[in-house]
């Protein structure tokens, strides 16, 4: 449901098209990824720290036109701009509301910052987020998500359900918070319902994984970014940086520190199971399109 509710929240400055809820099924992808900094007055192994941040990207958006832009009089506030009454997330750390490079990453089917939820920093860099971490093991994941929402019926042993021309998330969401009322209150000492509407969340493991190095990465940095046969390619990384090149982070404490490269990852985060099932309302609550109900 983090994953649903972070592309909802990226997807808000979309001036047009469609939002992840206007689509059939939602594809989401969450990755790992370990900026590299290295201190240019130290040549100890205490010279080098990498920083965790993870990345999503919504893998069947469709494209758009236009997209807001903030107005430089405009105010931040908590992680978000507000333009025309519509608010939408950027770099955290700036003062004033500025039209972030990351936005354009959804519609060019990129990757984008998540900027403000540790949890899912957590899932895909859950070592270097306790701080014990080294690029040459498997301390970076990256998972797939596709979301479906249909009748119990219409799913089959495997695979997405049947879903008729028309059908949206939204629409399937909506509809199955009343569905499920009425079949509940008509029946409520029966434990199954075929048309009761439900929620599924499959899950598949990324398996390949990306690094870039920059000028000022030594022979050593760009040796442990492309370990595990990681790939180099830069422009993976394109919108993952601001318009100077850093990453979407803090800037770094000491003045001497200096961004050298970074790498994403790949596999299971421990403990992910391959499908969840929950009901339409835990959607529509998640993303704040209902009242929380605190357990039905």
């Amino acid at each position: 449901l983090r994953m649903v509710r972070e592309a909802h929240r990226a997807s808000q400055w979309r001036a047009s098209g469609a939002q992840p809820l206007d689509m059939p099924s939602l594809q989401l992808e969450l990755q790992g990824l370990a900026a590299r900094y290295r201190l240019s007055h130290k040549e100890a192994e205490d010279s080098v720290s990498h920083k965790p941040f993870a990345s999503m990207r919504w893998a069947n958006a469709p494209a758009v036109d236009q997209h807001l832009k903030c107005k430089s009089q405009d105010p931040c506030d908590s992680f978000l701009c507000h333009d025309n009454g519509v608010a939408f997330s950027l770099n955290p750390f700036a003062e004033r509301c500025e039209d972030a490079h990351w936005k354009e990453s959804v519609e060019a089917g990129k990757f984008w910052p998540v900027l403000n939820d540790v949890d899912l920093e957590g899932a895909v860099a859950p070592t270097i987020t306790a701080g014990t971490f080294d690029l040459d093991g498997t301390n970076l994941f990256g998972l797939k998500m596709e979301l479906f929402c249909a009748p119990k019926k219409d799913f089959g042993p495997e695979g997405s359900p049947e879903v008729k021309e028309g059908h949206t998330l939204k629409k399937c969401l909506e509809e199955g918070v009343l569905t499920n009322a009425k079949l509940h209150s008509k029946e409520p000492w029966k434990l199954y319902f075929p048309d009761e509407v439900i929620v599924m969340a499959r899950f598949s493991d990324i398996t390949e994984q990306q690094f870039f190095s920059t000028k000022d990465a030594k022979e050593e940095d760009t040796k442990a970014l492309s370990a595990l046969d990681a790939a180099q390619d830069q422009d993976f990384f394109k919108f993952l940086l601001d318009k100077d090149g850093k990453p979407y982070l803090k800037k770094p404490t000491d003045k001497d520190e200096k961004f050298v490269g970074m790498r994403a990852g790949k596999g299971y985060p421990q403990g992910t199971l391959e499908e969840v099932f929950f009901g339409p309302h835990d959607v529509l609550e998640a993303l704040e399109l209902m009242q929380e109900s605190y357990g039905r």
